[in-house]
C-alpha cells in the first residue's frame, strides 16, 4: 500500500467518525428536547392539578362557611322568637300578678311547656327545612334520569377518581355526607348502598349538584357514588365510601 492510499484511508476514516459524531450528536440533542418537553408536560399537569385543588378547597370552605351561616341564622330566628314568646308571657305574669294570683299558678306549667315546645321545635324545623329541600332537589334528579332512559340505563364506571368527599355524624345516627366532583359539567350525583347496587328493583338516592357539591344524609355502611352531567348515560365520576 503506498502513501497515497494510507492517507485515502485515512481520510474515509475520519469522515466515517466525524459522520458517526454528528449522528450521536443529532441523537443526543433530540432525546434531550425529548426529556426537557415531557419533564414540562409533568410540571404543567402537576400546576393544574394544584390549581383544581386549591379551587376545590376553596369552594368546600365556601360551602362550608354557608352551610355555618345557614345553622347560626336560623339558631338566631329561634333565640328571637324565644326572647318574644319570654317578652309576652313576662307581660302577662305582671299585668295578672295582683289579680289572677291563682290563674297565674295554674298557668305557670302550660307557659313553661310552651317555652319547651319552642327551643324543641328550633332544630325540628331547620332538619324539616333541609328535608324538603333534599326531596326536591332529589325529583329534579330524578326528572333528568328519566329523561336520559331512567335509572337501569345509567353507567356505572369504576375506574374514575376525580371525586372525593367528606361526612359529619348526625344526632338521629344518620351521617351528613358532602361529596365533590371536580367536572364543572357535573349535573346530579346517584348512591348505590354496595350490598344492593346490583339489585333488581334498587333504588338509590339522587340529588342535583350545586357548586360541585351534593350533600346526602346516610344510615352506616359502605356506599359507591357517581357523578353524571344531563348529556350522556356514562358517569363523569366515582367514588367508593365506608361510614360507620
Amino acid at each position: 500500500m503506498n502513501y497515497e492510499s494510507k492517507i485515502t484511508d485515512l481520510t474515509q476514516s475520519l469522515q466515517i467518525m466525524e459522520d458517526k459524531t454528528k449522528e450521536m450528536s443529532e441523537e443526543y440533542t433530540k432525546k434531550e428536547q425529548e426529556m426537557s418537553k415531557e419533564f414540562n408536560q409533568t410540571i404543567t399537569k402537576l400546576k393544574d392539578k394544584i390549581s383544581q385543588l386549591q379551587e376545590k378547597i376553596i369552594l368546600l370552605n365556601e360551602q362550608k362557611e354557608k352551610l355555618l351561616a345557614d345553622v347560626g341564622s336560623a339558631k338566631t330566628r329561634g333565640e328571637t322568637k324565644e326572647v318574644e314568646l319570654q317578652d309576652q308571657i313576662s307581660i302577662l305574669e305582671n299585668s295578672d300578678k295582683e289579680k289572677h294570683a291563682p290563674i297565674q299558678q295554674q298557668n305557670k306549667p302550660k307557659q313553661e311547656a310552651i317555652t319547651n315546645e319552642t327551643n324543641k321545635n328550633t332544630p325540628e324545623k331547620t332538619k324539616e327545612l333541609e328535608k324538603i329541600i333534599n326531596e326536591k332537589r332529589s325529583n329534579e334528579a330524578m326528572k333528568i334520569i328519566e329523561k336520559l332512559g331512567g335509572i337501569k340505563a345509567l353507567a356505572k364506571n369504576t375506574n374514575l377518581n376525580n371525586m372525593s368527599w367528606s361526612y359529619n355524624p348526625q344526632e338521629d345516627g344518620l351521617f351528613e355526607v358532602i361529596t365533590f366532583c371536580d367536572d364543572k359539567s357535573c349535573s346530579f350525583t346517584v348512591v348505590y348502598n354496595s350490598q344492593e347496587m346490583n339489585k333488581e328493583e334498587t333504588q338509590p338516592y339522587c340529588q342535583i349538584t350545586n357548586n360541585h357539591l351534593d350533600v346526602f344524609y346516610l344510615s352506616p355502611g359502605t356506599y359507591e357514588i357517581f357523578a353524571y352531567n344531563d348529556q350522556s348515560l356514562e358517569n363523569i365520576g366515582y367514588l367508593k365510601i365506608t361510614i360507620n
